[in-house]
């Protein structure tokens, strides 16, 4: 499992958070995330997505689910400054933006690049293809890529139409 056992707080004192991102991304797994944005209609096998992809439907419907929770990306969190809570200016802190890890910024990776999902930072937090040293896949504690043909599809394919303010 590629993924973060220590975590440096503010004052640089470390502390475990395997098992409680453990938790944290099993219940958005097996709860708010399958539900609301992929759901399934009673007696479908297929699940049904619920997110489209437009950036105020991701944020409401994949970004608001598995990434603003326990102070991750949410206004004002300790963890991060990628607010990804708040609707207002969304857009721009998130196209064309440096990324926030140390390793990506370095290499000039952007957060979201217009047209191009494939060199877009963010996504490759979220489905496991950035560099090793580049931090870890989110969201923090998971194992593998969760919501991949519903959130991550509809956030590359914003992204892929040029990721528009909508």
């Amino acid at each position: 499992m590629r993924g973060a056992v220590r975590k440096a707080n503010d004052s640089g004192e470390e502390r475990d958070v395997r098992g409680f991102s453990a938790v944290l991304v099993g219940l958005v797994m097996m709860g708010s995330l399958g539900a609301a944005a992929c759901d399934s209609a009673p007696g479908e096998t297929t699940p049904v997505c619920k997110t489209e992809a437009t950036l105020s439907s991701l944020q409401e419907n994949y970004f608001a689910r598995s990434c603003v929770f326990s102070a991750c990306h949410e206004k004002g969190s300790s963890d991060t400054d990628l607010d990804l809570e708040t609707v207002a200016g969304l857009h721009g802190r998130l196209v064309n933006v440096l990324a926030e890890d140390e390793k990506a910024s370095a290499r000039g990776k952007l957060l979201v690049v217009p047209n191009d999902p494939d060199a877009s930072f963010m996504v490759q937090k979220v489905s496991d293809t950035m560099e090793t040293d580049e931090g870890v896949l989110m969201p923090n504690g998971a194992e593998e890529p969760i919501s991949v043909n519903c959130g991550i599809a509809k956030l590359r394919e914003w992204i892929t139409a040029g990721a528009p303010d909508n």
